[in-house]
């Protein structure tokens, strides 16, 4: 037991992690900003098969995440023989429930805001329809006036689905980014205290996630329409997350202890979160919405659907094939 007390050993190279930090940063930036940026800007529009391609390679690169990146070490750290009893012997799939506690949690919160955002449409409906059926069909200028009240209960109702719609959409990417959130700190957190041929191939593998899961945030980000402050704000937080990690990382390597209690049960925990938001918001939003249940997408020739489909396989399979490292 006594490796569960154990600190980072001494061949610690300071200047080549301060590197690897912002190196990350710029390459998080990117990525993120990729998508964002095309989408604003007309003149890059014709680069739109390439954009779908890599929001295919995102898409696939979240859920792979979520399956090899956050699960199985939420397990592991959660289930760890330097843990109590309990988590060893009596209940050691403590990480998988907790990852499907966060999976359902998220399931009722979407449930619950779309139910209070239909109650809302349903409201405004029926306020448009009574008001069509007061209105008739009147003469003169009364009736001019009472179609401009009916016409502007109708822009009203229009004004309520498209806002509900948009709220909707808002708040599910802002939580794919919390689920996104707590992954980037706990794996730039491991980058900060690692040494050796451990940093070098955590670092590659780090620097290539980075940017397509980016590029996947970018793509929520810029279809769900945020202003451009709130946009500069979460292609920062997103930037900044890992970075963080791998400061805090920087700052305790030389006491960190891997496999203390604290450290195992905060990084169990935390991975369990990520892993249940990354895969529900990989396989229901992103999969779901983008293409399995976009018409706009069906609707194209078979060769570019299934191309596109291949591209969501081929960065699930890099992004499974890197959880070797990271």
């Amino acid at each position: 037991m006594s490796s569960c007390y154990s600190t980072q050993v001494s061949d610690y190279n300071q200047p080549a992690h301060i590197g690897a930090l912002f190196t990350i940063l710029v390459t998080s930036c990117i990525g993120t900003c990729l998508p964002i940026v095309a989408k604003r800007y007309p003149w890059l529009r014709h680069l739109s098969i390439v954009l779908d391609a890599g929001r295919a390679f995102g898409t696939g690169v979240v859920i792979a995440t979520g399956f090899v990146h956050m699960l199985p070490p939420a397990i592991t750290n959660l289930s760890s023989q330097c843990l109590p009893y309990f988590f060893t012997n009596t209940y050691n799939s403590l990480g998988a429930a907790i990852a499907l506690a966060a999976a359902l949690s998220i399931e009722l919160l979407e449930i619950s805001s779309t139910v209070i955002l239909n109650r809302m449409i349903s409201k405004q409906k029926g306020e448009s329809t009574q008001a069509e059926e007061l209105s008739g069909n009147p003469n003169g200028p009364s009736g001019d006036i009472e179609n401009l009240v009916l016409l502007d209960q109708h822009s009203s109702y229009e004004s309520t689905i498209a806002t509900a719609s948009g709220y909707k959409l808002k708040m599910l990417v802002i939580i794919f980014e919390m689920g996104v959130a707590f992954h980037s700190v706990i794996i730039g957190l491991n980058l900060g205290v690692s040494t050796g041929s451990t940093f070098r191939t955590l670092f590659a593998a780090l620097v290539f996630h980075q940017f397509f899961e980016g590029f996947a945030v970018g793509t929520t980000v810029s279809e769900a329409q945020f202003g451009t402050w709130t946009t500069i704000v979460m292609v920062l937080c997103y930037s900044l997350e890992t970075p963080i990690g791998i400061s805090i990382g920087i700052g305790i390597a030389h006491t960190y202890q891997e496999n203390s209690s604290a450290s195992l049960l905060t990084r169990g925990i935390l991975d369990a979160i990520s892993g249940g938001i990354l895969i529900y918001t990989g396989l229901v939003e992103l999969l779901t919405y983008w293409f399995t249940r976009n018409s706009n997408f069906l609707r194209r020739k078979a060769i570019p659907i299934f191309s596109i489909v291949g591209f969501v396989w081929l960065g699930a399979i890099c992004m499974a094939i890197i959880g070797a490292w990271a």
